[in-house]
């Protein structure tokens, strides 16, 4: 191969490459998401900072005159920061259906275990395993109360999404036939943040009303987190 056919190889492989990159829906995916910009070291920055805003937000409520105020304050920190700050860590990660790695983009995860472990890192004190390996339906009724979680058998999934966007800007639990994940509301769009186990079998962002897992389920059960008084004290108390 002489050069000139050798740079025409290079030239192709880097249009190839742009191609994937923009079309490809799952970025992490691609060499260097990990090892570059969202690393180990950054997540732990993050995790310090959260407790910190969360300190700072547990003391606020114990002098303030108007707690239910500061409680809504502290639900709309729990779920930027865990939207914005701690999700994007996540994607990429590889999904096994016994994985229970603590590390973002290292080992395997599974739904659950990645539910838990999201918690966790947010500062809950959990049975992180126990919790885990719970029917979802279950685990979401052992975090958050009654009144905040709804329940669609045969229902179509715009019947859920309908709910959602009436509540508004929110962050659920959602607890499927054989699954579960994170729903989040920004205001603008649902999406759905879980451990997939299809393709790309990784921990992955997707716009709820294309994504075939939460289509197909039959039976959906969700949780509003930030919605629920007694979740996000819990949260301040590190409870």
């Amino acid at each position: 191969m002489n050069f000139r056919q050798l740079l025409k190889w290079l030239l192709f492989g880097f249009i190839f490459c742009l191609i994937y990159y923009w079309s490809c829906s799952y970025y992490p995916g691609l060499f260097g998401y990990h090892e570059f910009h969202y690393t180990q070291e950054k997540y732990k920055i993050e995790l310090n900072n959260i407790n910190t805003q969360r300190i700072n937000l547990k003391e606020e409520y114990l002098i303030s005159k108007n707690k239910s105020k500061t409680l809504q304050k502290a639900s709309v920190v729990f779920q930027d920061q865990i939207d914005l700050n701690l999700f994007p860590y996540w994607f990429g990660t590889d999904y096994d259906f016994y994985g229970t790695t603590l590390k973002p983009g290292k080992g395997e995860i599974a739904c659950g275990y990645f539910v838990t472990t999201l918690l966790q890192d947010m500062g809950f004190k959990l049975d992180r395993v126990g919790l885990a390996k719970m029917a979802s339906e279950k685990m979401i009724q052992s975090l958050i109360q009654e009144k905040h979680i709804k329940r669609y058998s045969n229902k179509n999934l715009s019947t859920v999404l309908k709910d959602i966007n009436y509540n508004g800007k929110g962050i659920y639990i959602i607890g499927l036939d054989t699954h579960t994940g994170f729903l989040i509301h920004d205001g603008d769009d649902i999406y759905f943040i879980h451990a997939s186990g299809r393709y790309p079998w990784q921990v992955i962002e997707e716009i709820a009303e294309e994504s075939e897992v939460l289509h197909q389920s039959l039976y959906r059960v969700t949780g509003q987190l930030n919605k629920d008084d007694r979740f996000i004290k819990n949260w301040l108390f590190n409870d």
